[in-house]
């Protein structure tokens, strides 16, 4: 959290104890205490959606798309006054959120709101319940356009969605089709349409969205470490399962993705000859055929390239690998 720039060190008077939930699937959920600051904390009462609003609206479309914004809250930025008062205490000492937590009070009508004003002039085919948005239309033309001008609102503001929790189903309304039946759309037109220079950081996750993916999901890594110096030099790799395929490398909050045509093998490769504080962050890539652009991958597990002081010599095990076998992409929690 701290390398992701969540969280930051704190001076502040205040201080929540953190608490370690269990998962269903055997890991752990980082949680703070919030209780106490709750308790004195004026509430927010902006409306939330009602269920029986929300499906009267749906009922009738054919088409629906639904959008999961990556750990909504954390899109969201605390002023300085609100990051004192998100402080809990780590055997490491005292920290602060610079993002909206979860288990503040207000957080839930706070990050309604947000979504909300995003989505302004658009109810008539899109509508929220906190982080997650749904388009939905009457014919399919009409929802090439309408997710189109979601996801162009989405990237004007900066926040980006989590590919594989995005869907692209038959509507209620259909009278054709039912729920979890198959259908035929014309997809690579509106992969076509929503991959242009207005909503880049949504690719990936449209990728998943329209297509099913056709590839398995690339590995990437950063060579020689992904803790690096400034003015060093390193090379993020990405690996893909078949051959004569595109790859690109994205950043969230950089529009220019970067791309390398590899004809004859399955490794590509970004090198950074001279990294800034600018080049740290996470990456993803994906890729496609270059044969047929209308096939592309799932996009990668994230990886993380963490900028050190000049002349840091702070490094990370490298990757061990054997021959025949595949890198093991670099992931934060």
């Amino acid at each position: 959290m701290l390398a992701l720039g969540v969280i930051q060190p704190s001076a502040s008077p205040w201080a929540s104890p953190v608490v370690l939930v269990p998962k269903k699937d055997g890991s752990i959920r980082f949680c703070v205490d919030y209780r106490k600051l709750n308790a004195i904390t004026v509430s927010d009462a902006y409306p939330m959606p009602r269920t029986d609003e929300i499906l009267d609206k749906l009922g009738g479309a054919r088409y629906l798309t639904t959008l999961d914004l990556t750990k909504g809250y954390w899109q969201v930025p605390l002023d300085p006054e609100a990051r004192a008062k998100s402080a809990f205490t780590t055997p490491i000492g005292l920290l602060e959120f610079l993002v909206l937590p979860f288990g503040l009070k207000r957080a839930p009508a706070t990050f309604q709101r947000l979504v909300d004003q995003l989505l302004r002039g658009m109810e008539g085919f899109a509508l929220a319940y906190i982080d997650d948005i749904c388009v939905f239309s009457q014919t399919w033309e009409e929802h090439v356009a309408q997710v189109k001008r979601v996801l162009g609102r989405l990237q004007d503001a900066g926040l980006t969605i989590k590919a594989e929790k995005c869907k692209l189903i038959p509507g209620l309304g259909s009278s054709h089709v039912g729920l979890g039946d198959s259908v035929e759309l014309n997809t690579g037109a509106l992969v076509t349409a929503l991959r242009g220079p207005h909503c880049p950081i949504m690719a990936s996750a449209l990728t998943v969205l329209l297509l099913g993916c056709e590839f398995l999901k690339p590995t990437i890594w950063v060579s020689p470490s992904r803790v690096v110096a400034l003015g060093g030099s390193v090379t993020i790799r990405c690996e893909g399962q078949q051959r004569s395929m595109e790859f690109f490398l994205r950043k969230p909050g950089h529009p220019n993705r970067q791309v390398r045509m590899v004809p004859d093998g399955t490794v590509a490769e970004f090198p950074i000859t001279s990294v800034g504080q600018e080049d740290g962050g996470s990456y993803t890539c994906d890729y496609r055929s270059i044969a047929d652009q209308n096939r592309w991958s799932y996009p990668s597990d994230p990886v993380d390239m963490i900028v050190g002081a000049q002349g840091s010599e702070e490094t990370l095990a490298p990757v061990e690998r054997h021959p025949g076998a595949r890198p093991q992409g670099l992931t934060h929690h």
